[in-house]
């Protein structure tokens, strides 16, 4: 992709981060070996997704509460994020102010 002009490459990127996007709140399927290799670069600028081997699905659960997640994320609050991470399993409860914070700012 370094050959690509800038233009050409944000719009792999973009591309890129749909899939991931409709993967999960839309199709709640996603493909979870997201290497380099298990995607194609098509002429036509589509991405083409292969080696389905490692794929899961996700209950609308923890869909809906991970889209809780990004929204206290993009609204930077702190207690919302810091709870949906609990409830997701991301965290046990146990970690120390600095792990917080630094997972509440990532």
């Amino acid at each position: 992709a370094a050959h690509l002009a800038q233009e050409e490459r944000n719009r792999v990127a973009s591309n890129l981060l749909e899939l991931t996007v409709r993967e999960l709140f839309e199709w709640r399927y996603m493909q979870t070996d997201p290497n380099f290799g298990n995607f194609l670069y098509c002429p036509d600028g589509t991405l083409g997704l292969i080696d389905f081997g490692a794929c899961r699905h996700y209950p609308d659960e923890f869909v809906e509460e991970y889209l809780r997640m990004v929204v206290a994320c993009a609204d930077r609050n702190r207690e919302g994020v810091l709870d949906a991470s609990r409830n997701l399993g991301f965290l046990t409860g146990d970690e120390s102010r600095s792990m917080l914070d630094a997972h509440a700012e990532a």
